[in-house]
């Protein structure tokens, strides 16, 4: 179940899977394409891996958040007017949230 493709995927009319999901996330915040050479690279892995897979990137993400002050994150611009603490939520926590709600829906339909 967690590998069919039945999720929206990030190129239009693409369908993926909850693996895929995961595996996306694991590999970045990319749209079309790239995405499509994440599911690929991931293809045979299960999902216990990706998921712990994912809890590494997160604890070295929040190592990294935790490494910098409140003025580093957000008191000046970074890239282009974007703060760094921002482009670390457009590209990380906005994604997550995104896959997460994505995956329960699908869960209360597969149930």
């Amino acid at each position: 179940m967690r590998r069919a493709r039945v999720l929206p995927g990030h190129a239009a009319g693409a369908m993926v899977s909850p693996v895929d999901l995961v595996a996306y996330l694991v590999g970045g915040n990319e749209q079309g394409l790239l995405a499509q050479q994440y599911y690929g690279e991931h293809e045979a892995e299960s999902w216990e891996s990706l998921r712990a897979q994912l809890a590494e990137a997160k604890g070295r993400l929040v190592a990294l958040v935790e490494g910098h002050s409140d003025e580093d994150l957000y008191g000046r611009p970074w890239y282009r007017a974007w703060t760094m603490g921002r482009m670390i939520s457009l590209n990380t926590s906005s994604p997550y949230a995104s896959a997460r709600g994505r995956i329960r829906a699908w869960l209360r339909l597969a149930a």
